[in-house]
Formats: structure tokens, sequence, C-alpha cells
């Protein structure tokens, strides 16, 4: 190996380590904190009401961090070493599978981060209609989970085409 070739597989490796330990953290973080967290917006003058938004964010943050975890243990080691030796050495079904789940992960990160930003939304204009005496959020824990789903499922379907277009090239 290189001098070049070394620092490569040092620092990926690095990147590897801090990236699962830190989305591990995160994941504890989202699943304790889950009962505990006490996100309210305050309620609207002269009513006692108040609206929690961590249900709503909850299980998009959990949707993101999972598939995050599952590219860093399923797609990253296959792909990096693959690079590192310059060869394809885990076979036809690793590397379908590989495939399969990189462009899952891209799309489920893709459309769950707007996903996020939506609900987000939804709970500034639920904090701005609090305040004013207005109405209630059109987003609910029901539609957030529908939303996911939906997400999921789209995001299985695109990546669908790399389980069977996927194929090893030997060097010949």
């Amino acid at each position: 190996m290189t001098a070049a070739e070394v620092f490569f597989t040092l620092f990926a490796a690095i990147c590897w380590l801090a990236a699962l330990s830190g989305h591990a953290l995160l994941l504890k973080l989202l699943l304790t904190a889950g009962e505990r967290a006490k996100l309210r917006l305050p309620a609207a003058p002269g009513t006692s009401s108040t609206f929690s938004s961590w249900p709503l964010l909850l299980p998009l943050l959990l949707s993101i961090t999972t598939v995050d975890l599952a590219t860093l243990l399923f797609a990253i080691p296959f792909t990096t070493i693959s690079r590192i030796f310059a060869d394809w050495t885990f076979g036809e079904v690793i590397c379908r599978f590989s495939a399969f789940l990189g462009i899952a992960a891209v799309t489920v990160d893709s459309y769950a981060f707007l996903a996020l930003v939506v609900v987000c939304c939804q709970i500034a204009q639920r904090k701005r209609r609090a305040l004013q005496g207005g109405g209630e959020s059109s987003i609910t824990k029901k539609k957030t989970f529908l939303i996911i789903g939906g997400i999921w499922l789209f995001a299985l379907i695109t990546a669908l085409p790399a389980i069977f277009y996927q194929k090893v090239h030997s060097k010949k």
C-alpha cells in the first residue's frame, strides 16, 4: 500500500467510527428522550391548551437516523473496501444489496428532510396561530407516520432496479 492509500484507509475508518458512534448516540437519545421531552409551544393568550411538537418530530428524526445507521453498517464499509483494493470482492448479492441500500438511503434521507421541514413549518404556523388565538395544526401524528411510510415505500420502489441491474464486472 502506498502512503496515500494508508492515509485514505485511516481517514475513512476514523470518519466511519465517528459517524457510527454519533448516530448510535443520537438514536439512543431519541429513543430515551421521546418520553421525557417537553417541547411545548405556548398557549394562546387566555387559554390553557398547549401543543407538543415532539410526537411529530420524533418519527421523522428516528427515520433519518435509522437509514443513516443502515448505510453506515451495510453500504459504506463494502464500498470503501472495494475502493481501497480497487476490486469488488464481496460477490454479486452484496453488490446488488449495497447499491439498493445506497439508493434507498439517499431517497429516504432527502424526502425525510423535506418532510421534516414541512412539519417544522406546520409547527411554526401552529405557534403563530396559538399566539393569535387561531385554529389547530393540520399535521397530526397519524399523518406523520403515513408520510414516513410513503417515503420509505417510494424509496424502496425507486431503488428496486438496482437489485436487478447492478452487476460486478471483472477486470480482464
